[in-house]
This record gives structure tokens, sequence and C-alpha cells, in this order.
């Protein structure tokens, strides 16, 4: 008699948050590929730039596509992979309003000042989709970069809860 070994299921929670970082992955792609094919009409100055910023949110994108597949998969480097990645969203999406504070205290030509510009820059990918839809006028506001990160903190944190919830039940049948 031949025995049908079967693996156990994956844990719900951590279903759920794969799902869920597979789910703002692609939304985050599908964002950014409609917005650069719409064109935004910047000046030739600031393609650059542009292509940039769009090259590295197209690639988180990528990155929470790959660590939620990852987390299906079963693998224990994935879980590690998703919280880590979670972690630094969850910084940049906090620490935004902070930054836009120090910038618009801090001299142009003071290295802080760079350093500053550096996080606002790496933390753009995760708040433009939330950026296009704020007025001009308010987003220059402090309480538009903290509104900002209000909005955007319910859609990276509740994957980074239930991953860290379930836990054990992962480590248990991961490989």
């Amino acid at each position: 008699m031949e025995q049908n070994i079967q693996k156990p299921s994956l844990p719900i929670k951590t279903k759920i948050a794969a799902w869920w970082i597979i789910v703002v992955g692609g939304g985050l792609i599908i964002f950014y590929l409609f917005l650069a094919m719409k064109g935004t009409g910047a000046a030739a100055y600031m393609a650059f730039g542009l292509f940039l910023m769009f090259s590295i949110s197209f690639i988180t994108g990528l990155i929470f596509l790959f660590s939620g597949t990852l987390l299906l998969k079963r693998k224990k480097w994935g879980w590690w992979f998703s919280i880590i990645i979670l972690f630094l969203v969850v910084f940049f999406v906090l620490a935004f309003p902070v930054i836009e504070f120090g910038l618009n205290r801090v001299p142009v030509d003071s290295s802080i000042f760079n350093f500053l510009g550096l996080l606002d820059f790496l933390s753009t990918p995760f708040l433009l989709p939330l950026m296009m839809i704020i007025p001009e006028k308010l987003f220059l506001s402090p309480a538009a970069s903290i509104l900002l990160s209000c909005v955007s903190f319910p859609i990276y944190i509740p994957p980074l809860v239930l991953l860290l919830l379930d836990r054990k039940n992962f480590w248990k049948i991961a490989t």
C-alpha cells in the first residue's frame, strides 16, 4: 500500500500576509507602469530623476511580489526577507513627516540636507500613489506629510503584524 504524505497547509495568517504583500507589490507595479505610460509632462532636466524614481518604484513592487511568492513556497529565508522589507517600508513611511520637516528647516548647502534628501527620495516609492491624490497646495504643508504617513501606514503594517504573530506556526512547516 502506498501512503500519501501530504504537506501541512500554510498557516492562514501567513497566507493572508503573503497575498497581501503580492497584491500591494502588483498594485505598485501597475500604478507605476500606468504612470510611466501616461507620461508626466516633466521637463527634460527632470527626465533622469523621474526615470530613477520609477525604476526604484518598479523594483520595489517586484521585491514585494518576490517576497510574497517566497512565503507561499514556505521558504524560511523568504520569511526573513519579507520581515526586513516590511520593517524598512514602515520605517520610511513613519520617517517621512520627520524628513519633510527637516528638509524645510536645514540650509540647502549642508550635508544634513543631502542625507535628508536621500531619505526623502527613498521613501517616495511607498507614498507616491497617495501623493498623486493630494492637491498640490496641500502637499506643501507639513500636515500633508503626516496625512500621507497615516493613510499609507495601514497598507504596510498588517502583513508585518500577521507574519510576526504566526511566526511559530510558519517555522514548523517551512523548509
